[in-house]
């Protein structure tokens, strides 16, 4: 229930539902599906490399090195996941939504690599605390000229999305800095690579 609808086999239809985020209760039972989603694609990976699930990716994945990412509601998803799932070695999250997860978390931290982008939307008070707690290395990078929605691929679909307001308007621009920091992130958390 992440995707505004959602096309089973059977062609039968699931919307969203539209007050996920200003219900409380709701919110957290989405968060936690998306949690266990991600905790499940871990599994998966696993499977894939062990030979479990026959694969051309046997023996090829390092599950030594995994690191979540997510925007918004899939950036407090990725944080929590990492914080109940050891096989998470760093996070990298975007204007992160955390109010659907564990609300204890920020004020212990996480004991794992983390960088955390802002756009000029941001600045909930639960990732700053969250940022405020690390135990392990941990980047804050506020991006002030971008909008919360300026970190997904929106604004490559139409110019006109940028006269909403809700982006801004250099869009190769936006994603040329967040890959460039994005990869930087990973060759020193995951790599071990100091960029």
């Amino acid at each position: 229930y992440g995707a505004l609808v959602a096309v089973y086999p059977d062609g039968s239809l699931a919307h969203a539902p539209q007050d996920i985020i200003p219900n409380p209760e709701r919110a957290y039972l989405a968060g936690r599906n998306w949690v266990q989603d991600l905790q499940f694609i871990l599994d998966q990976a696993e499977k894939l490399d062990s030979g479990e699930i026959p694969s051309p990716l046997v023996g090829r994945l390092d599950m030594s090195r995994v690191g979540l990412l997510g925007h918004s509601f899939g950036g407090g998803a990725a944080v929590q996941a990492c914080a109940e799932d050891r096989r998470c070695k760093a996070g990298l999250v975007m204007d992160a939504y955390l109010y659907a997860f564990d609300p204890h978390l920020p004020s212990y931290g996480l004991d794992r690599p983390f960088l955390f982008m802002e756009s000029r939307d941001a600045g909930h008070s639960r990732q700053i605390m969250l940022f405020d707690n690390m135990r392990a290395p941990a980047y804050r990078l506020r991006m002030p000229l971008m909008t919360h929605y300026d970190f997904g691929d929106f604004t490559l679909f139409s110019p006109l999305i940028a006269l909403r307001g809700e982006t801004n308007s250099t869009p190769e621009r936006n994603l040329w800095i967040i890959n460039q920091f994005s990869v930087a992130f990973v060759e020193e958390a995951l790599q071990h690579r100091g960029t």
